[in-house]
């Protein structure tokens, strides 16, 4: 095993997405629907294995609430990871998040850009905290020279990853927030400067639970369909549009939001 430490404050090592949940590195312009993500002080340690399976595992101890430089609740947040190639072209994780007692502060880890207090009727909570677990797979079709290249870099033929999440936020005094997420989402590079990527995604709360997501307010589920491809203009730069349309459904809001998005842009690597 090659053994590993972080100290400061760092992106969480949780599922697959947080690493490209972002124009440049991602396979389109925009995310997943749940877009989870999170950086916090904190350590963490890793151990990667150097077996036919390359197993790797990490773990790490944070604040937790947000703030940097803050921390004025006493319990920890942990975070966890184990990933294993058990196949050249197949990657597999599995990973869960505690943020343990958060009293009033927002969590530092974020679902669909939700990360405050559950304040739903009859009452509003005076503490919770966030756990979450999430699993990843992802299969490469024709397995290109580099490991875990990010998304729109990859040089694999082809690849199919998607992503299944639960997450409870547990409220005392009010009531408790739980939904779960998923995407789904295919790259293939077929011509060395072409590109067609799509991706479908869903987040999705519970009973009677929501949430006000890209200021659409009581959001029960939102979906997103998302097409789009890029142009390889050099090694680090690429051009890259796609067509989103997102779907909301909930108790009051209205179906069909106008928040659809066409977007081209030019992102560089470095």
């Amino acid at each position: 095993f090659s053994f590993a430490t972080r100290l400061g404050r760092f992106k969480m090592d949780f599922g697959e997405e947080t690493w490209s949940n972002n124009p440049v590195e991602s396979a389109l312009p925009s995310n997943s629907v749940a877009n989870v993500a999170g950086n916090d002080e904190g350590a963490q340690i890793a151990l990667t294995g150097k077996t036919a399976w390359s197993p790797r595992a990490t773990f790490g101890i944070f604040n937790g609430n947000t703030g940097t430089g803050t921390d004025n609740t006493g319990p920890k947040a942990y975070a966890a990871k184990l990933a294993i190639t058990p196949l050249e072209e197949l990657y597999l994780s599995t990973s869960w998040f505690d943020s343990r007692a958060l009293k009033g502060q927002a969590s530092e880890m974020s679902i669909a850009g939700v990360t405050g207090i559950p304040a739903l009727s009859p009452t509003s909570a005076v503490n919770w905290s966030r756990s979450m677990w999430e699993v990843d797979a992802r299969y490469d079709i024709g397995k290109g020279k580099a490991k875990l290249d990010p998304p729109a870099y990859t040089d694999s033929v082809a690849y199919l990853k998607g992503a299944y999440g639960l997450f409870t936020d547990n409220a005392k005094g009010g009531t408790d927030r739980r939904g779960d997420y998923a995407f789904l989402e295919g790259l293939w590079n077929f011509h060395p400067k072409w590109y067609t990527a799509s991706r479908w995604s869903i987040v999705d709360f519970d009973q009677e639970a929501s949430a006000t997501i890209g200021g659409i307010t009581t959001v029960k589920t939102q979906q997103r369909y998302a097409l789009g491809g890029g142009y390889r203009w050099s090694k680090n730069t690429l051009v890259k549009g796609e067509w989103a349309w997102d779907h909301e459904s909930g108790r009051v809001v209205a179906d069909d939001a106008s928040n659809n998005l066409l977007s081209l842009i030019a992102a560089s690597q470095f």
